[in-house]
């Protein structure tokens, strides 16, 4: 897939708990979709990390999801 990155737990027995920040200005924002625990969005080519689908796995989706919307 062109331009996809995904962003995934350590395939470790004890994985350690990281913090991962990364802004996008909403305007950048082509569309976006949640399923289960997982948030995905599609960014256009004036996001910050330039255009692309991204995949993110959260543990609080649903607050997450609150504060998006």
């Amino acid at each position: 897939m062109s331009g996809c990155q995904i962003f995934s737990e350590p395939a470790s027995p004890k994985p350690s708990v990281e913090t991962l920040r990364i802004e996008w200005p909403l305007a950048t924002l082509r569309q976006f979709a949640f399923h289960k625990c997982l948030f995905k969005m599609e960014t256009g080519r004036k996001a910050p990390y330039g255009e692309g689908h991204y995949l993110f796995r959260l543990k609080q989706l649903g607050e997450f999801r609150q504060t998006l919307e």
